[in-house]
């Protein structure tokens, strides 16, 4: 061994050598809980993102169903409306035939009358 001059130098130079290393391990610590904290943020936001994902795809999916019950609602009102309308169109054939039957039925009427009338007449005129 040396002296005590270097012997104290040598723990020195050992001494800052460990400081040195020291400050390197709390200097990559540091970085390394920036990166977990950094990872966690990270995670964090995609888990959010996931949810909004999730909560979207309900949403739209419980838009179509909306969509598609409007559509079948629509449908059906139409098919009623056309339904209604052709037996709108069939009660309007009805009524214009049983007017048109009682139409002939008095014209026949008449007509009858008319040569009931024409017979008096000429009865009348042979007397």
């Amino acid at each position: 061994m040396g002296t005590p001059q270097d012997v104290a130098a040598a723990l020195r130079e050992e001494n800052d050598k460990l400081r040195q290393s020291l400050h390197n391990l709390n200097k990559l610590y540091t970085e390394k809980f920036e990166i977990v904290k950094q990872n966690q943020e990270v995670l964090k936001s995609k888990q959010e993102q996931e949810a909004l994902v999730r909560e979207l795809r309900w949403q739209l999916s419980d838009q179509e169903i909306r969509s598609d019950t409007l559509v079948a609602v629509t449908v059906v009102q139409l098919h009623l409306r056309l339904r209604q309308s052709q037996l709108q169109t069939q009660l309007a054939r009805e009524q214009l035939a049983t007017t048109r039957d009682e139409a002939n039925e008095a014209q026949k009427e008449a007509s009858e009358s008319a040569h009931e009338l024409k017979k008096t007449q000429h009865l009348l005129e042979e007397s």
